[in-house]
């Protein structure tokens, strides 16, 4: 059953609603790439670190829009797997930073370019004068979601 059976929906909404499931689906299988299998949450919190460097684990929480007990247990998995460190900030010893090691970088690395590489693959497919449209559409298209959800791009690192 489709989506449009299900809520009504104009035309344009519905190719939105197909777009995200494939980009959905394009993140999930980027993370098929790795030896060690790793969440799609574990993920968007690597990502905002790479993006963001180093920060306490509230306002990673924060940025995942997440309780901070749940963030905390995310990073004793990710900690363990290597992939991020923990520790105690000098100036104020209550708060705990944490920041991606050399082994989550490369992580974030090889997913965002299979990602990337999926992604290429799709738009190589499109007449160049479509690949240019499109080129040109999407930052106003973003810029729309911003206004509409201001904090849309804010945890987006994904």
């Amino acid at each position: 059953m489709s989506e449009r059976a299900l809520v009504p929906m104009s035309d344009d909404v519905s190719d939105l609603v197909e777009l995200s499931r494939l980009l959905v689906s394009v993140a999930y299988r980027s993370l098929g790439v790795l030896d060690e299998p790793i969440l799609l949450p574990q993920f968007r919190a690597l990502a905002l670190l790479a993006e963001r460097g180093p920060c306490t684990v509230g306002g990673l929480a924060e940025a995942l829009d997440a309780n901070a007990s749940t963030v905390t247990r995310l990073c004793d998995k990710l900690v363990t797997a290597g992939w991020i460190t923990r520790q105690n900030r000098p100036e104020n010893r209550r708060e705990v930073e944490v920041a991606l090691t050399p082994s989550g970088s490369a992580l974030v690395h090889q997913v965002l370019s299979a990602r990337a590489a999926e992604l290429e693959r799709i738009l190589a497919r499109l007449p160049k004068a479509s690949r240019r449209a499109l080129a040109a559409l999407l930052p106003e298209f973003l810029d729309a979601a911003d206004q509409t959800v201001p904090e849309s791009r804010e945890g987006r690192a994904v």
